[in-house]
């Protein structure tokens, strides 16, 4: 009897987890199609990927792939159903805008020169942010949603810097130059020489929910929206000019816009807006 209740035993349990095994989703060659605990993701963007496949579809001219501003994606499933995500944004640069006038010097020298020097502006950018979120799985086959939560913070900065080919001195005290923009409002023939719109920070938080579609095993396409709440502030911004004052030329600062709270908002729209606003939220995400 000992040994019949034994066997017994023994079956129920190999049938117990041939079921179990056999209730995970599988591709023809048997690898599991869903990620389960344990597993890794890393993923990016599809929206720019996708743009480009329907550029070329379309017969556009001049299709290009636009990875310039990429949201890189992480990911790590605590449970078969429920997951932490990363999504981290770096994107940071800077562009040079040069442009021709006369040099003075050299038409001091000879009235008849065409002689050329160079002004140039600097524009630098950073923009950093990070978005951490709960998720939350459930479906059937190779479709699943999820919900959960999400919170994030970025930072970001915008200045720029004149560069002139012409100096100023007490013997040209208005050398030619490019006349930007960026003036100061009290003394218009002063140049500028930096332009700094401070940082700007951002906080956000709130619900998150979407859906994934594995195409392949351990490979998906998915899209994110959110329910979320945003508060964010900045910095003082300064200008720096430079002018002659009497025999010496002087730099000084002119606050250009205060710091403070810039935004509170309750929006829906793709998470982690690190202090600007995003649209769409498509991912492809590979799980090892």
């Amino acid at each position: 009897m000992k040994k019949i209740l034994l066997s017994l035993s023994i079956i129920l349990i190999s049938v117990a987890a041939f079921a179990q095994q056999d209730s995970i989703l599988r591709s023809k060659k048997g690898v599991p199609i869903l990620p389960q605990k344990g597993d890794w993701a890393i993923g990016a963007d599809a929206v720019p990927y996708l743009n480009y496949l329907g550029n070329i579809f379309n017969n556009t001219s001049g299709n290009s792939l636009k990875l310039d501003q990429q949201t890189l994606y992480g990911r790590y499933f605590i449970a078969d159903n429920a997951a932490i995500r990363l999504l981290i944004l770096i994107n940071k640069g800077s562009s040079r805008n040069s442009l021709y006038v006369q040099d003075d010097a050299a038409i001091f020298a000879d009235p008849l020169s065409r002689a050329q020097t160079t002004d140039y502006i600097v524009e630098k950018f950073t923009q950093i942010g990070f978005d951490l979120g709960y998720q939350k799985f459930r479906g059937y086959g190779r479709l699943r949603g999820f919900y959960g939560a999400h919170f994030g913070f970025g930072v970001t900065r915008n200045n720029n810097s004149y560069n002139y080919g012409n100096p100023m001195s007490i013997a040209n005290s208005a050398p030619t130059s490019i006349d930007w923009e960026d003036k100061d409002p009290y003394h218009l023939s002063n140049r500028i020489l930096e332009w700094d719109r401070g940082y700007e920070y951002g906080l956000n938080l709130g619900l998150i929910a979407g859906v994934e579609y594995y195409f392949m095993p351990k490979v998906c396409i998915g899209g994110e929206i959110t329910l979320s709440a945003s508060h964010s502030w900045k910095t003082q911004g300064n200008s720096k000019y430079e002018h002659l004052n009497g025999s010496v030329v002087e730099e000084y600062d002119i606050a250009e816009s205060p710091k403070g709270r810039t935004g509170t908002n309750l929006y829906t729209q793709r998470p982690a807006n690190f202090g600007a606003k995003y649209d769409g939220s498509l991912y492809l995400m590979f799980h090892f």
